[in-house]
């Protein structure tokens, strides 16, 4: 082989290497910043009056102890202003969270169950940025079919409605 090939064939064998991987996404525990960006649907009528959370802290669980129903390391969000807690999994950058909860009581003779099934899913861009959807489907049963359709027609909806919003999410500084 002539000398002169050597160089050539070295450029090629450095120009066929797999690229270096990202490094991995480690989101930051503690307080964690929402801002909604735009609200992408309100059929349920209550974008104004039902914000999602202004904040949140994350904390990772433990991989044995939490159950997240998918595969992926489990964290909780703790809303700043609620004190329910999200049940969430990360595979690097994804991530996805739910939280249900139920309200109820009786009106008129007749019961009546409110639900509310939040979800967050998204990605993380760094250890600190991310964005994603943050959704509530809200629903609601009754024993005389009365109660839910009174609401239904005073704040004209249909249930089960949704409300959805494009959302940012930015570690604070510690």
């Amino acid at each position: 082989m002539p000398r002169a090939a050597l160089p050539f064939l070295a450029l090629l064998a450095a120009c066929q290497r797999e690229p270096e991987a990202a490094p991995a996404i480690e989101p930051a525990e503690g307080h964690w910043s929402l801002s909604v960006i735009e609200t992408t649907e309100d059929t349920c009528g209550i974008a104004d009056s039902l914000p999602p959370s202004a904040g949140y802290t994350l904390a990772w669980a433990a991989a044995d102890t939490a159950d997240t129903g998918e595969a992926g390391q489990p964290f909780t969000l703790d809303p700043d202003d609620t004190d329910a807690t999200w049940t969430c999994a990360f595979q690097d950058p994804g991530f996805s969270c739910a939280l249900t909860r139920t309200e109820g009581g009786s009106a008129g003779g007749a019961s009546y169950t409110l639900t509310y099934a939040w979800a967050m899913e998204g990605s993380f861009s760094s250890d600190t940025e991310a964005a994603g959807t943050h959704a509530l489907t809200l629903a609601c049963d009754d024993s005389d079919d009365a109660f839910c359709a009174d609401i239904a027609e005073r704040q004209g909806i249909a249930f089960p409605c949704g409300l959805s919003f494009t959302v940012a999410l930015s570690a604070d500084a510690p």
